[in-house]
């Protein structure tokens, strides 16, 4: 009984944490949030929340506060309808243009160290951008973001 009591104080307590961090920081919506789709997983939940989508900001808002999720996803994706069941109801309209480059993806990565990795990381990102997407293809740079989204590259 103490271990199950012990957890939930846990759970209960990240979710007050969570809550006060949602109420007081200011979160970054992506550009046209409102035409994207947005899941969540809940603290002490099972699975994932999936086919939300919000027209104000405030709607987003509040759902964080009161639903205190501990993680939060949203598509690359813009749909007419983000929140309708199935993908073929959400009317697709367009989609950003995302890669992701992972160290341990790599050819003989296991024989690198992590450093080593994330050094051929690096140059297959610059090619990547400079090569392909400046030059080739004429991105304008303001145009491009870049996100470290992990520990592998």
């Amino acid at each position: 009984m103490g271990d199950f009591s012990s957890l939930k104080k846990s759970l209960e307590f990240l979710k007050d944490e969570y809550k006060k961090y949602y109420e007081i920081n200011k979160i970054e919506l992506p550009d046209r949030f409102g035409r994207r789709e947005y899941a969540f997983i809940l603290l002490g939940g099972k699975g994932m929340i999936r086919h939300l989508g919000f027209e104000k900001k405030t709607q987003f808002t509040n759902f964080l506060i009161e639903k205190t999720p501990s993680d939060v996803y949203y598509s690359s994706a813009y749909y007419q309808k983000p929140d309708a069941p199935t993908m073929q109801e959400k009317n697709w309209m367009g989609a950003e243009l995302i890669f992701d480059l992972d160290s341990d993806h790599l050819p003989n990565a296991e024989k690198l160290s992590y450093v080593q990795q994330l050094e051929v990381v690096k140059k297959e990102f610059y090619k990547l951008v400079n090569d392909f997407l400046l030059n080739d293809f004429g991105f304008d740079e303001r145009h491009i973001e870049l996100y470290f989204s992990g520990g592998r590259g």
